[in-house]
């Protein structure tokens, strides 16, 4: 079984080296965690590091941990590859095992959109949404698919 921070240490960090505080991994786990939480957007992405701070450096193994600001989490989103996100979630859910489970005849498709567009300097958008292919008896997502302009 893989570990979903070994799956997302796969992801290429876009960013230039200069600057850079914090992993590419530490900041995609923030935000699957918050949002997993209830924080969505980016300043309650930093709200949730803000308020959980103790058990994230616990979790994390980190002695201090200063949370991110918001603007980090937006630059993190703009430039990100979410195919390549889907790709490596996709591989670690298909590595929790129950997927071969003969309960897994019920899916459910689901497709979700953001609200607010996510724009470069170019003003080329970004991500805009997902679709995902759930195993219902069991509770897994078999399939993640993307869907960029």
């Amino acid at each position: 079984m893989s570990s979903l921070i070994a799956e997302l240490k796969q992801i290429l960090d876009f960013r230039k080296a200069r600057g850079k505080s914090y992993p590419l991994w530490v900041l995609l786990l923030l935000i699957i965690m918050g949002i997993l939480a209830g924080y969505h957007g980016y300043r309650p992405l930093q709200t949730f590091v803000e308020e959980h701070h103790r058990s994230l450096c616990q979790l994390l193994g980190f002695k201090e941990l200063a949370a991110p600001s918001y603007s980090t989490f937006w630059r993190v989103m703009l430039g990100l590859d979410f195919l390549a996100l889907s790709h490596q979630f996709e591989h670690w859910m298909g590595s929790q095992g129950a997927i071969d489970s003969p309960d897994n005849r019920v899916a459910s498709i689901d497709d979700k959109r953001i609200r607010q567009r996510l724009t470069n300097a170019a003003g080329k958008e970004r991500f805009v949404g997902l679709v995902s292919l759930f195993a219902v008896e069991v509770g897994v997502t078999l399939k993640l698919e993307a869907l960029t302009q």
